[in-house]
């Protein structure tokens, strides 16, 4: 039993020479749970990007058939053939409005894209922070064993009595 009390005594203080950022170990392991969900939000971030491009798309699309309508009304009021430098003009609003949703929708790609590589690498990070964790986690249970047996070294090279035969009582 006296040998088990300097062992447990070590163990309780942490081994002494453990790192006192040990104990906030539990710290590092929330690091992880917040990455997965920085992870989570970069994807609803993504996710939201290219929604908000596809309706940024379709905004740009009805403003060019307008800007169309507008022009036909305008020449067919002028009583102008829609052949001809007018069609030209047509064809010109169709591709610029083409244009303008094709550059839309690329825009939000790109930031769906920044979002979705932000998740990854939250992802990862957080992988990374777990596993430090178990490192430190096992350098700390390293360094109370260490610590332990350094109290009982003392303990187990005492001398021992000789063998053999016990004196005799009278």
């Amino acid at each position: 039993m006296a040998v088990a009390l300097p062992f447990i005594a070590a163990a309780a203080a942490g081994g002494g020479g453990a790192d006192p950022a040990a104990g906030r170990g539990g710290a590092r392991g929330h690091g992880a749970a917040a990455e997965r969900y920085n992870a989570q939000v970069e994807a609803q971030r993504a996710s939201e990007a290219t929604q908000a491009a596809q309706a940024n798309a379709a905004i740009v699309q009805t403003q060019t058939r307008q800007k169309m309508g507008e022009a036909a009304a305008a020449f067919g009021a002028g009583g102008v053939d829609m052949s001809g430098s007018p069609l030209a003009v047509m064809s010109g609003l169709a591709g610029q409005g083409e244009l303008s949703r094709q550059i839309t929708l690329y825009q939000g790609k790109l930031q769906a894209l920044s979002a979705s590589s932000a998740g990854g690498l939250d992802t990862t990070q957080a992988g990374i922070s777990q596993s430090a964790g178990y490192t430190r986690a096992a350098g700390t249970l390293l360094t109370g064993a260490g610590a332990a047996g350094r109290t009982l070294l003392p303990y187990l090279s005492a001398p021992t009595p000789p063998a053999g035969p016990s004196p005799a009582a009278p």
